[in-house]
């Protein structure tokens, strides 16, 4: 037998400490998973600690006898070897150790430091390991840390670095039952906690759904479905604007055991065609304004049943009254959490899209990280907003909203999300960078719009936090003087978040694709935890993400819980965690080209653990090796100049082989409308932009020349994808000439 015991942080590391004792078990040589709440032990002996969250430190204990204890210690001993042996950040996760000494003890610190107490800890049969003890007291908490020197400051103490992950083991995160493993039990569980609490709304009130309600509707809605031949393995497609409509059709096909799929609204009749033969769909539930373009895709013979909810009555097409008028399953079906939930189409940066296929095992295990990492609850709200074909916007709004009882409302036009965010004031909100650059410029425009000694007040204000908030980013102390002038001016900074509409946010987040450090450092200088998260459809967007009280800005923060993370030896990120998706539809090879056998998923990512903490540099197909061997990140070049005016929507930077780069811009459409390109104030604001942009960078990244590109580069066109990632290699092919042009002298030349 092993037993194991789990505990809170020690008074002094390498002491042990006060634990709660866990039932013994029965093992079997497996590894041991501390995700989701509970030890994912063999199928023969499959422990589930109620209530037990893993923290760190954790200290654990396991005894010599039982003969399959051995072989679990060597089963993870590779998965620790590195942190033991001091190579810090090639490979942690939460704090989990074995040893296989009775009396040893070891304690976890969140940046992957370790002590350990006891003769030695054995690896995979290596021999021994000892170690003698060192620690470093952090000079302002005074926590005694081993094994490296930490700065004078709480920000580079491993105590402060994941507040939300350190201290005594707690109860799991409020209003989540430990126990669930599929959507439904999700379900279940909030509708019988929170029948009466609102889950879904208009921005208008138009539409408000309770949970009880929205329980109801889906059951109608998994009726008519059930009566248009879905059932337990079904696929059923998703074309819809925002609107709490999708949550109930989403749910009723889930109340089948079927799969969804969700279509981007900007699709081409091609693009949905190719989407509804891959996925198998044999649904496609739509609205009137997309029927164009599914009937065209429909004159490719594809053989699905199309249901339009908002179609005219005399309309022979079954419509959402229709589909409503079915009698309402009552029992749902047999679902287990290794059956498909929802399949996500990639970008297609390289290539045709693939379907990525995600259990309910892989979805409720990410949420539950991300539910626990930003401290969410029932009834926070947030704003559903974002394309529901982008696993963001599906974790976001709907599968945390189903598992922690939030209050979502719907914004079917994503040019209103400003507007939104002062109506709703939500508790937790996720955005991409241009979004977030845009929220920047509209107060920076308002505060410029302002009586001067106003203006001045609040300009001073933004500036004195802005320098704070450096400092300590830089590990720097914060004068005494200025940490007086930014408390005085707090009346100020709050006035400004109420004005974003993010007073009462716990949790920002930006992600999905690279940001300006200046854009971060902005909102935590207003007091908004702006914090990045890292992650891709194949992993739910769950892999890592900055905590809200320790915000590293440039980094993409740890390793969510249960996460595993691993840097090869050529610099790609790899993970491992019950996220991790069940492979691409019908694709084994391209399957097996990312997932290795030992689980790890290779994310395309080259990153860098700094302290713990992950930085992405870029995705490894992108790099730029300019002619002298250089590798540069266009991304990091791009996000530098984007972030010095509003004027630029879009920038991509060239120079592969090449001696130096260039970029071609895109003028954001709405910050320059009504301006041509060659306007006076167009073309030196933006060679202004260039200008400072390069100050922030290397002489070897920065640009040399540059074009403004007057064509639209719009979501899913030529230049960009749905989701508003670079299509480089088209836009090299369409862009030659004014490419070439550039590298013959061409354009203008940036300071």
């Amino acid at each position: 037998m092993v037993k194991s015991r789990a505990g809170g942080r020690p008074d002094r590391v390498g002491s042990v400490a006060s634990v709660a004792p866990l039932d013994e078990v029965l093992v079997q040589p497996y590894r041991v998973d501390e995700s989701a709440w509970y030890w994912s032990l063999p199928p023969v002996a499959r422990m589930r600690a109620e209530g037990l969250r893993f923290t760190t430190p954790v200290t654990v204990l396991v005894g010599e006898n039982g003969a399959g204890k051995s072989t679990l210690v060597e089963a993870i001993a590779t998965a620790w070897e590195n942190s033991l042996s001091g190579a810090q950040g090639r490979h942690w996760s939460a704090g989990v150790w074995l040893l296989d000494e009775p009396e040893a003890a070891l304690s976890f610190s969140s940046t992957g430091s370790a002590r350990w107490s006891g003769r030695s800890w054995r690896s995979s049969g290596t021999g021994g390991r000892s170690s003698t003890d060192r620690t470093a007291t952090c000079g302002t908490c005074g926590t005694e840390w081993p094994g490296r020197a930490v700065r004078g400051t709480s920000r580079r103490c491993p105590a402060m670095i994941v507040p939300a992950r350190v201290g005594p083991a707690t109860t799991a995160p409020k209003d989540v039952e430990p126990m669930t493993e599929t959507l439904l039990d999700a379900l279940r569980h909030t509708v019988a906690e929170r029948g009466d609490a609102l889950a879904v709304r208009t921005r208008d009130d138009a539409v408000r759904w309770t949970w009880s309600e929205l329980d109801g509707l889906a059951r109608r809605a998994a009726g008519g479905l059930a009566g248009l031949g879905v059932g337990h393995g079904s696929v059923v497609a998703l074309l819809l604007d925002n609107r709490p409509e999708f949550h109930v059709a989403d749910l009723g096909a889930v109340l089948l055991g079927a799969a969804t799929v969700s279509i981007y609204n900007t699709s081409s009749p091609e693009q949905i065609d190719y989407v509804l033969r891959d996925s198998g769909a044999s649904v496609l539930i739509t609205q009137q304004s997309y029927l164009p373009a599914v009937e065209a895709a429909a004159a490719a013979g594809n053989d699905v049943r199309v249901v339009v909810l908002d179609g005219p009555a005399a309309d022979p097409t079954p419509g959402w009254d229709d589909l409503l008028a079915a009698d309402p399953v009552e029992r749902a079906a047999d679902v287990t959490a290794e059956d498909l939930l929802t399949i996500i189409y990639t970008s297609g940066t390289t290539g045709p899209p693939k379907g990525v296929e995600l259990t309910h095992r892989n979805l409720l295990s990410a949420n539950r990280s991300i539910g626990e990492h930003v401290g969410l609850g029932a009834g926070d709200r947030v704003i559903c907003w974002l394309p529901l074909a982008h696993i963001a916007e599906r974790d976001a709004s709907y599968y945390l909203a189903v598992l922690y009882g939030l209050e979502v409302t719907t914004c079917a036009d994503p040019r209103q999300v400003g507007a939104a965010l002062r109506e709703v004031r939500p508790h937790f909100f996720f955005a991409v960078p241009r979004i977030w650059e845009k929220l920047k410029a509209g107060a920076e425009a308002s505060i410029a719009g302002r009586a001067d000694a106003e203006r001045t007040v609040i300009e001073s204000a933004v500036a004195d936090a802005t320098e704070a908030a450096r400092l300590g980013q830089a590990g720097d102390p914060v004068p005494d003087d200025l940490a007086g002038r930014v408390a005085a001016a707090a009346p100020v900074l709050a006035s400004l978040r109420a004005a974003l509409g993010l007073d009462e946010a716990r949790a920002a987040n930006i992600g999905a694709a690279p940001s300006s450090p200046d854009l971060a450092l902005f909102f935590l200088a207003l007091g908004i935890p702006l914090a990045e998260i890292y992650g891709m459809s194949e992993n739910c967007a769950a892999c890592t993400c900055n905590p809200a009280g320790a915000i590293r800005v440039g980094t993409a923060g740890p390793p969510l819980p249960g996460v595993e993370l691993r840097i090869a030896d050529d610099g790609e990120v790899l993970m491992r965690s019950d996220a991790v998706m069940r492979g691409y539809r019908g694709k084994p090879e391209e399957t097996a080209t990312v997932l290795g056998a030992d689980g790890f998923l290779r994310t395309g990512d080259i990153g860098v653990v700094e302290d713990g903490y992950l930085r992405i540099v870029d995705r490894k197909k992108e790099l730029i090796i300019n002619a002298a061997g250089k590798n540069i990140s266009p991304s990091a070049v791009e996000a530098a100049v984007k972030s010095r005016s509003p004027l630029i929507g879009q920038a991509c930077v060239i120079g592969d082989g090449r001696s130096y780069n260039v970029a071609l811009l895109v003028l954001d459409p709405e910050v320059a409308a009504g301006r041509d390109a060659d306007d006076p104030s167009v073309t030196d604001e933006i060679a202004r932009a260039v200008g400072e942009g390069n100050r922030r960078l290397a002489r070897v990244e920065q640009v040399r020349r540059y074009a403004i590109v007057t064509d639209p580069w719009v979501p899913g066109g030529d230049e960009l994808t749905p989701t508003m990632k670079l299509k480089r290699r088209p836009i090299t092919e369409k862009y030659a000439e004014t490419i070439e042009s550039l590298y013959a002298g061409g354009g203008v030349e940036a300071g």
